[in-house]
């Protein structure tokens, strides 16, 4: 409960020198919920495209690791260097993708790009 509260209180957009006493009220607290900048179709566009790159990228690689390790002829130096490409592209996928999906929802730009002016 005492961590809850610490929390709580650290999250609040303006802090004070009370902590909070309860986890209602710290839940009611609509700061703690980022907006969202995109509208539900580019949420939809993207969540799909990164869904799809994800998908590939870990089938793909998985592939690559696969063939290599079950194949006693590919046993060579250049093989397991691109092993080990394969598995460190794995783990940007996994790590790297969702997080980057998750940062262009919430706090990328909207669709129109600024640097190019609108035509009235």
């Amino acid at each position: 409960m005492e961590n809850v509260s610490l929390v709580c209180a650290l999250n609040q957009t303006h802090l004070t020198s009370s902590t909070v006493s309860n986890e209602t009220e710290c839940a009611s607290d609509t700061d703690l919920i980022p907006d969202v900048r995109q509208p539900v179709y580019m949420i939809v566009i993207y969540s799909l495209a990164y869904g799809l790159i994800f998908v590939l990228a870990l089938t793909g690689n998985a592939v690559v690791v696969a063939v290599v390790w079950n194949t006693r002829r590919l046993h060579t130096l250049t093989n397991f260097f691109i092993v080990n490409l394969a598995l460190s592209d794995m783990l940007v996928a996994l790590f790297c993708l969702p997080i980057t999906l998750l940062d262009t929802i919430f706090n990328g730009e909207d669709c129109q790009d600024k640097r190019v002016p609108q035509k009235p």
